[in-house]
């Protein structure tokens, strides 16, 4: 048991340095590329968008074990990813409503790149919580590499070409969750033509699951804000962007060992 524990931490802790390294190199190339100003806005967008889609999308993996690795069927699967799915537009819609109602226009200048960027992290976390589900770390650690090369050499092109439109600085994060996300769901809907089961989901995991869902939401979210959610209000009250951008690659680098606590997490609900 114990060496099963030992391989299956091996995937996941690579996984999650490999993504945590893209988070600081989207600090670290933004900041180079983009005026101070610039840079400060799209990192409140980014913590905010990542905050929010994260506080609903990590308890996710935590119940995944329970829907997925005991029963084994993609309809299980695809509820998980519809749920990601439907986190990122609530969270999008949240955007939206702090624009419309002029609280922080937290898109501006780039509102297709930014809603594909949130609508990408829901993707993501939904087919995470899959894989997770499954204890197929492996097939995360895949998927993360594919992510996390694509974002890696787009970020690179940024920055060898000097694009200066925050747009460019998220495009490359953006493609890397949608090629990992997308060669995923691929999978999944390659293992449900093989069981040949009704395309008809029900996507309701269920009243108590809700509830306990609900509790680690709280939990979660408090513990984000107390990180990525400083980046989000820092602009919002008068910080300079060069704090900003100093705090957010801090924090991107603070991250990784709390995510990577998180991850291994779900090894222990396998067992």
């Amino acid at each position: 048991m114990k060496i099963a524990h030992l391989r299956e931490i091996g995937p996941i802790t690579v996984a999650s340095l490999a993504l945590g390294l893209i988070s600081y190199l989207f600090v670290f190339v933004g900041s180079r590329v983009l005026e101070a100003t610039e840079m400060s806005s799209m990192l409140a967008f980014w913590a905010l968008a990542n905050t929010l889609v994260l506080a609903f999308a990590i308890p996710l993996e935590t119940i995944a074990p329970k829907f997925i690795y005991h029963h084994k069927t993609s309809d299980s699967e695809l509820s998980f990813v519809l749920h990601g799915i439907t986190i990122a537009t609530f969270v999008l819609a949240v955007f939206f409503v702090l624009s419309i109602f002029k609280v922080h226009s937290y898109l501006h200048g780039y509102e297709i790149i930014g809603s594909l960027f949130v609508l990408s992290l829901g993707l993501w976390a939904g087919i995470r919580s899959v894989y997770v589900g499954r204890g197929d770390f492996k097939g995360l650690l895949k998927l993360a590499l594919v992510n996390a090369v694509f974002a890696l050499c787009g970020l690179l092109v940024v920055f060898m070409t000097d694009s200066r439109e925050p747009k460019f600085v998220l495009l490359p994060v953006v493609g890397g969750n949608l090629i990992g996300g997308f060669l995923g769901f691929m999978n999944i809907i390659s293992q449900r033509r093989t069981e040949k089961t009704s395309w008809r989901i029900d996507i309701n995991l269920g009243r108590s699951t809700y509830q306990m869902t609900g509790a680690l939401i709280l939990a979660t979210g408090v513990s984000l804000v107390m990180n990525n959610g400083g980046i989000a209000l820092a602009p919002l009250l008068g910080a300079s962007p060069e704090f900003v951008i100093t705090f957010a690659a801090v924090v991107s680098l603070v991250q990784a060992p709390m995510m990577l606590l998180n991850n291994i997490s779900p090894i222990v609900n396998l067992r």
